[in-house]
């Protein structure tokens, strides 16, 4: 009877570890997927040069080599090092893996853009798997330099 009592207890033990294995597994997996799911190949702005009010279009280029959604925030810094944060931010839905993406954003600078040299910050969050909803990754792009122009 002991050794009955012995068997059910281990199997019950085996079963319980299989669970935990199963349900911890694809969050241990999840936690240590922290890698860049897109090359840039390219990231521009054009025109170098535009008035304040005027129109500038933000050009990137990407593969991807995993699908995820994206939430892409914006700063402009203007030439009087004051920051524009573009209220309303681009979210990308997942596209297919190994393909290259183009992407063209016009943008209006505010008419208050201070002359000067310039910036555009970009942050970009993204959600490639469950566990990403709480901890997303997030890449910070170099930040891309241009001139505002003195309107006078």
């Amino acid at each position: 009877m002991m050794s009955e009592r012995v068997g059910r207890t281990l199997s019950s033990n085996w079963a319980t570890f299989l669970i935990a294995v199963v349900i911890a597994s694809p969050i241990i997996y999840w936690g240590f997927d922290r890698s860049e799911p897109v090359t840039v190949l390219s990231y521009k702005l054009v025109p170098s040069e535009v008035y304040p009010g005027g129109k500038i279009v933000r050009e990137l280029s990407v593969r991807r080599k995993q699908a995820c959604v994206t939430e892409v925030d914006l700063v402009l810094i203007d030439g009087a090092r004051v920051r524009w944060i573009y209220d309303e931010p681009v979210i990308a839905s997942p596209g297919a893996t190994g393909v290259i993406d183009n992407y063209s954003q016009p943008m209006t600078l505010p008419k208050e853009a201070a002359p000067g040299k310039a910036e555009l910050r970009t942050v970009a969050k993204r959600i490639c798997n469950p566990l990403h909803h709480i901890w997303p990754l997030v890449t910070n792009y170099p930040s891309i330099y241009f001139t505002i122009l003195d309107p006078r």
